[in-house]
Parts: C-alpha cells; sequence; structure tokens
C-alpha cells in the first residue's frame, strides 16, 4: 500500500471500538502496517479485516510479556487522556495510569532522543464514541447528561473519533519530526480552563 505511513508498523490499542477503531482505519488509509491489540477478537477483526491482530487483557502480564517478545519491531504507537491532566471525582486509578503514560512519553522523548526516537502523548476529551452513547442512554435524561459532558470544554461539543485520528496521524508522520516530548491536549480547550 502507497501513502505517506507506508513502511511503517505501528500499534493500535484499544483498536475495536472507538477512537482506536477510527485511528486504525485512518492509519491504514495513510499506508500503515498495523497491529490492532484489543480484548476481543470479533470487534478487532471488524475494524480492519484481514490486519493482523492480537488479543491482549493488560491485566495479564503473562500475555503482554508473551506479545511484546514476538512483536515485530515498531514505528510508532499512541495513547493518553485529559484526564492524566485534570482531576475529576470517582478517577482517581485511570487518571493516575493516564499521567504515568504522559510522563512516560516524555521520559523516553528524553533518552532515545539520540536515536532519532521521538515520543508524544495524545490527550484527549470526551469524544463522542459507542461506550459514551451508552453511557448516555443509561442516564435518566440523556440529553441532559449530554449537553452536561459538551459543557466542560469551551466548544461546547464533544469531540469526534476521526479528530482525534487526524492528530494521532499527524504525530506518527514526518510532518511532525521536530515534535518530541510533549503531550498534546484534544479537548475543546478543556485544559485550558482547569
Amino acid at each position: 500500500m502507497t501513502g505517506p505511513l507506508a513502511g511503517r508498523t505501528l500499534l493500535v490499542t484499544g483498536a475495536g471500538s472507538g477512537i482506536g477503531r477510527a485511528c486504525a482505519r485512518r492509519l491504514h488509509q495513510l499506508g500503515a502496517d498495523l497491529i490492532l491489540a484489543g480484548r476481543r477478537a470479533q470487534p478487532l477483526r471488524e475494524t480492519l479485516p484481514g490486519a493482523r491482530t492480537a488479543v491482549l487483557d493488560h491485566r495479564d502480564d503473562a500475555a503482554v510479556a508473551a506479545f511484546a517478545a514476538g512483536c515485530p519491531d515498531l514505528d510508532g504507537m499512541f495513547l493518553g487522556s485529559n484526564l492524566g491532566l485534570r482531576a475529576i471525582a470517582d478517577s482517581a486509578a485511570y487518571s493516575v495510569a493516564k499521567a504515568g503514560v504522559h510522563m512516560l512519553a516524555r521520559v523516553l522523548a528524553l533518552e532515545w532522543a539520540g536515536r532519532g526516537v521521538r515520543c508524544n502523548a495524545i490527550a484527549p476529551g470526551p469524544v463522542r464514541t459507542a461506550m459514551v452513547d451508552q453511557r448516555l442512554d443509561q442516564a435518566p435524561d440523556p440529553q441532559a447528561a449530554l449537553a452536561a459532558l459538551a459543557k466542560v470544554n469551551p466548544l461546547g461539543r464533544l469531540g469526534r473519533e476521526e479528530e482525534i485520528a487526524a492528530l494521532a496521524a499527524y504525530l506518527l508522520g514526518d510532518e511532525s519530526r521536530w515534535t518530541t516530548g510533549t503531550v498534546i491536549p484534544i479537548d475543546g480547550g478543556a485544559s485550558a480552563v482547569f
């Protein structure tokens, strides 16, 4: 396949749905060779039929180690959340984990710069995914819940999966070759007001 990411092997985690699925499809369109990782095989196959997949549960250390041992050399991967940048109630474990991912990207950017390796993190805010829609549908007033969630950022709306995919594609491409060691919020401006 041809495209600006042709010849690059990229790992996309959470590729069975939502942001991960949108990113996988966008990176595939740009020519990348992908490894799709997620917890269930069928959603991964639905994302990109014929793509290499890895069914993994990050809680299974042995399975993750086995995957890492057999994984080909990668040219890129991505992860992160704006909850690693700002605190909200009832999100301690998730927020701390994402803050750790952000710091890992910064540290690796310093450690690997001499080898020409760049590391960045993306910090999306609330994005309109099927998972978010399911949560909204369970609310007593789904429209009010959606409006409340959209008000957390100055643009007053939820992000779209393809907006996150566009940023991921940019960071994994040559156009961003002078960008490293940064965490980029993509959250409608929420990080500017918290």
